[in-house]
């Protein structure tokens, strides 16, 4: 009954999101389950783990949001995303069979905003992954949009699920965590902007999500690749992540497999397709098609309340700094040489506001046509037979800046922590 139900929904949800009577049934039922549960945090560290029980939460969630007045489509938003979260549907499933648990399948994870362009440009790349119908592909919102909906729901050639985060400027416009007009500056590193604080907000919470709260990944040991809206994916990317799973495996289990780099464009021609390099972490260049799993996320875990507090708005900068000051042992990466994951935004959170007058269409960012041509150009040296680690970890570990700031509210601190509480 409750499988028949649910394809009922899932067929109406991608026919009609926002008038059909059934859907609106379905979601006063599903608030009154929601409500039946917890709305707060309340975790004294109890029969939990030393690093878990430092965390001390006791803040309820409902206490940091903002209560100013939200118009009415906010609030049914706010109520959609609630029931779509807590229903965790998988579409295409009656095409490509339910999704496998097994350790050899791939799952994606791309982390999305607004600009649409890019995210019809990461779909287009995925579309051409061999494997890719094998897969799952979770796509994480933080605007919920009728017509990035109708994007994602447009797939056909995979498994797609979507998850929305629920703390986002959208859904908070007048207050925390969006801007809020009675906020003082404050004092410390480069003060809080809320689209910034967001992102970081954003990335813990969905990491949180996939190895905590997804019902169907509760028992996957398989591979799960962390992607951004403004990446772009090479065709032979699952197979390329499978023969590195098998040097990780034997060479250097506790390894970070990174499948992105940013190679100035001048070397693009000569990359080397089959080599890779066992080295230290560095999130600088790190960052980018990462490959995480279940032991890193026992690792970060164990830094939690580090991740959560230290000044610096970026997550990537902020693992980069758990990785000198927190994790027990520095992370090593094993990452291939000829990115499977590229960088084409052009036009994103630290564009210039002049750069970004010429940031309309897919015509003006020159970097995703580029590495378009590129990968035409390079078909006969994907899918290497062999994956070569030609370059050994060296003894000297790169040293990390200071925090750059952006991070000094509490407010983000316990929003922060009462996400990654269940990690």
């Amino acid at each position: 009954m409750k499988a028949k139900f649910l394809h009922i929904y899932s067929r109406m949800a991608r026919l009609s999101w926002y008038y059909s009577p059934l859907i609106l049934i379905v979601f006063f039922l599903q608030l009154f389950l929601l409500q039946q549960r917890a709305q707060h945090i309340s975790y004294d560290g109890s029969d939990e783990s030393p690093a878990k029980s430092s965390l001390n939460i006791s803040i309820p969630v409902d206490h940091l949001l903002s209560s100013a007045p939200v118009p009415a489509t906010i609030q049914e938003i706010r109520t959609k995303i609630r029931v779509l979260n807590d229903l965790q549907l998988i579409f295409n499933g009656e095409t490509h069979g339910g999704f496998s648990v097994a350790p050899e399948t791939p799952v994606f994870i791309v982390q999305l905003h607004d600009r649409i362009p890019y995210i019809q440009a990461i779909i287009q790349s995925l579309r051409a992954v061999r494997g890719i119908n094998q897969s799952l592909i979770i796509f994480s919102h933080d605007v919920f949009s009728k017509e990035i909906n109708d994007v994602i729901q447009g797939m056909q050639f995979a498994r797609v699920m979507q998850i929305y985060y629920p703390y986002s400027i959208q859904m908070y416009p007048n207050g925390y965590p969006g801007p809020d007009p009675k906020d003082a500056a404050l004092p410390i590193g480069h003060g809080r902007k809320p689209q910034l604080a967001q992102i970081k907000l954003h990335w813990i919470w969905k990491f949180t999500q996939v190895f905590r709260h997804i019902k169907v990944l509760r028992n996957h040991t398989g591979p799960k690749i962390f992607l951004e809206e403004d990446h772009y994916v090479s065709p032979d990317i699952i197979y390329t992540l499978n023969k590195t799973l098998q040097i990780q495996t034997k060479d250097c289990p506790k390894c970070v497999i990174i499948l992105g780099d940013y190679p100035k464009e001048h070397r693009w021609p000569y990359l080397d397709w089959d080599q890779m390099e066992w080295s230290w972490f560095f999130s600088g260049g790190n960052n980018m098609g990462m490959v995480l799993n279940q032991r890193f996320a026992g690792v970060l875990s164990q830094c939690a309340k580090r991740f959560c507090t230290i000044d610096e708005y970026n997550w990537d900068w902020t693992l980069q700094h758990l990785n000198v000051g927190c994790f027990q042992e520095r992370l090593q990466i094993l990452k291939v040489e000829a990115p499977r994951v590229w960088h084409v935004g052009d036009c994103g959170t630290h564009t210039s506001r002049d750069s970004k007058k010429k940031c309309g269409t897919l015509q003006q960012v020159d970097t995703l046509e580029n590495v378009k041509r590129l990968l035409r150009n390079k078909t006969d040296v994907m899918f290497p037979k062999e994956m070569r680690v030609v370059k050994k970890l060296r003894r000297n570990v790169p040293s990390s800046p200071s925090p750059y700031g952006g991070w000094a509210d509490p407010r983000d601190h316990s929003l922060c922590l009462s996400v990654i509480k269940d990690l």
